[in-house]
């Protein structure tokens, strides 16, 4: 019995509508239609799939462990068949990847050697011709100011007012991936941070100390990335 079948026959068992599921879990009707019809590909993302699936089984008192497993292999059959057929564009983005990387690496390079190239100038200004320059000094106010720099960060507080999933990558690294309760606030720190939930309504967002109010409308699914300011 494949994931859909399992959910459809737990669901009629409890005489309950898909109506009835989409208005509890606050998902979209169309998703917990597409898990039942095993049309994942309706749904937003892998990582919003293995949310609305979890939470359904949960609530349907299913054991999740083995349809997430089933959901996995299928998403990893999607995979190999876009590698065997686009196997160039693969190749092309990680060629992309790795000249982001060096290019990043040459403008942290071009970045410290200006920020000693301006320390130098400043302080030989303020300081007499024969006065000695102190190599030293000059290295921990370009290293301050670097850190400086990097240490910028967006700090995003999420507060739910009524049941949602949350997905948060922060700085390019999963970090959570849940459903929260009314009344559960998380808050998270990054130079980039990037907030999914699958019932804006439901979601306030704070950046920086400054609310937003709630993301979107009920049971729609939103995306929403926040920068540190430069």
């Amino acid at each position: 019995m494949n994931i859909g079948e399992q959910l459809k026959e737990a669901r009629s068992d409890k005489k309950l509508s898909i109506s009835d599921i989409a208005s509890t879990l606050r998902i979209n009707k169309k998703y917990i239609q597409a898990l039942e019809d095993n049309n994942f590909l309706l749904l937003p993302s892998q990582i919003y799939a293995k949310g609305f699936l979890k939470a359904y089984a949960e609530y349907l008192e299913l054991d999740p462990k083995p349809l997430l497993i089933e959901l996995a292999g299928y998403y990893k059959g999607v995979e190999e068949s876009k590698k065997a057929v686009k196997p160039v564009m693969k190749n092309k983005k990680n060629i992309n990847t790795q000249y982001l990387i060096y290019a990043g690496y040459i403008m942290i390079a071009f970045i410290a050697a200006a920020l000693v190239f301006f320390s130098i100038r400043s302080l030989r200004a303020n300081n007499s011709a024969s006065k000695p320059i102190n190599i030293t000094t000059l290295a921990s106010a370009a290293k301050l100011e670097t850190k400086k720099v990097e240490a910028k960060k967006v700090d995003i507080k999420i507060e739910a007012a009524q049941r949602s999933w949350i997905y948060v990558i922060v700085d390019n690294k999963e970090t959570y991936s849940e459903t929260l309760e009314p009344g559960d606030s998380l808050s998270f720190s990054g130079k980039v941070v990037s907030v999914k939930v699958g019932n804006a309504a439901g979601v306030k967002i704070s950046r920086d100390g400054q609310s937003f109010g709630n993301m979107g409308d009920t049971a729609t699914v939103m995306e929403q990335t926040y920068r540190a300011m430069q």
